[in-house]
């Protein structure tokens, strides 16, 4: 089985005992008298974009809580008091969060805590300096990073990742190496895309949601060189019927059932490396696939 295979097979067996999302979800018990697990927030202070991480025993004791900046990534550790519904959290150098629990729901549960509410409202103030301060709960899990609550940034007219995040978004500078290598084998091309994997934590979700970043960054890059024409052997016609044949190639080798949970990424996978091996050659495309086909059995 190829390299890519047996990573996401072992992706599948990471998420049969990591949970993904949810208030409920990602939880781990450290025994059955004290239940922790890490509450992951997203948010802004005024215009700043800020990530805030809890670790919570029982739902509701806050163990540890820390926010930081998006602009700075520097964690900040608070200091928390909950009365009732309110949240009041302390930082070292003054900075105060006074907060109250929200929801979304209609009709709002009538007690509001971690596990029923949907966020926080506030403000925060530090000296005279006072902020309005809004944050939504988004994730629940153990080892969690405040990167993957900042938002994400898109420059207009580049190739970009449609779903980021750090945690499924590839290696962008490895990646554009590669695109700018030219054509030695398939197997080079092979260890290139999947060196900019790297960056993916290794879990079904995020190694699909890596997988379809890759495969539409390609053609993002391969759309752009077409506009620029002056490819003799593929316009944008000839490369929608390039693409439909290696659709059809990846389907036919996959190891993966299509009603697998890795078919996906498989699929956006294998693309993926066409795509950069057509790059590599200049537009040209390759008379036989990377993946070969099965002889008949």
């Amino acid at each position: 089985m190829s390299h890519p295979a047996r990573f996401l097979r072992r992706a599948i067996l990471v998420l049969s005992s990591a949970a993904l999302m949810g208030h409920h979800i990602g939880a781990y018990a450290a025994d059955t008298a004290r239940h922790i697990h890490q509450f992951g927030m997203s948010g802004t202070i005024g215009d700043r974009p800020i990530a805030m991480v809890a670790t919570l025993e029982n739902g509701t004791r806050v163990v540890d809580i820390h926010y930081s900046y998006a602009s700075q990534g520097r964690t900040i550790p608070l200091t928390a008091t909950i009365a009732r519904q309110t949240v009041t959290l302390s930082a070292p150098d003054g900075g105060v969060f006074d907060l109250h629990f929200v929801s979304s729901a209609h009709p709002a549960p009538a007690i509001l805590d971690f596990d029923t509410a949907t966020g926080l409202q506030g403000t925060w103030h530090h000296g005279s300096d006072r902020q309005p301060v809004s944050i939504r709960f988004v994730l629940s899990r153990d080892h969690l990073e405040d990167c993957i609550f900042y938002p994400s940034s898109i420059v207009s007219g580049k190739p970009h990742f449609p779903d980021q995040g750090c945690e499924h978004t590839p290696d962008r500078t490895l990646l554009n190496a590669c695109i700018t290598k030219p054509y030695v084998s398939d197997a080079t091309t092979v260890r290139c895309l999947d060196s900019t994997l790297h960056t993916c934590r290794a879990d079904q979700r995020n190694m699909t949601m890596c997988a379809l970043n890759l495969s539409s960054y390609l053609e993002q890059v391969i759309a752009q060189r077409l506009d620029t024409g002056g490819h003799a052997l593929l316009d944008g016609h000839a490369y929608r019927r390039w693409d439909k044949k290696i659709a059809a190639s990846c389907k036919a080798t996959s190891d993966f059932s299509p009603d697998g949970s890795g078919y996906a990424a498989d699929q956006d996978l294998c693309t993926a490396r066409e795509r950069l091996r057509l790059l590599q050659n200049g537009l040209r495309p390759s008379a036989t696939p990377i993946r070969p086909h099965r002889a008949p059995q």
